[in-house]
């Protein structure tokens, strides 16, 4: 038998019912199941606290053209505001093969921290 395997049956055979008959497990579960709002739990299987989590700001969609293409599927884009910015393909457009040449009209979805990169999400 190798060490790895040896290993595997040691802690199978050996320490789990040790575990599984620890007295505290019941506590411990009952601890880890409570659902008393939206705490995550920690590596060491107590709930974190609940704190409020920010709301994520909305996406900033935008009908744009595309001027450019560039490497590695992303592309010069002109928005409607003659602004011009760096977009990539979508996840989703890229697993459909949506094809995306210069002089195409697109949606673009921009994030309101960073107005100077966006997202293609459609092809019109």
């Amino acid at each position: 038998m190798s060490r790895l395997h040896a290993s595997i049956y040691f802690s199978i055979h050996v320490l789990w019912p040790l575990v599984a008959d620890f007295s505290g497990a019941a506590e411990l579960d009952s601890k880890m199941n409570s659902s008393d709002g939206v705490g995550r739990r920690c590596s060491s299987g107590a709930q974190a606290p609940n704190w409020k989590r920010m709301a994520k700001e909305e996406k900033i969609t935008l009908d744009a053209e595309v001027t450019e293409a560039l490497p590695d599927a992303r592309f010069k884009v002109k928005l409607e505001n003659d602004q011009e910015i760096l977009a990539y393909v979508s996840g989703k457009m890229r697993k459909f093969f949506i094809r995306i040449l210069p002089g195409d009209r697109v949606t673009v979805e921009m994030s309101p921290y960073d107005m100077t990169k966006g997202r293609i999400v459609y092809r019109h």
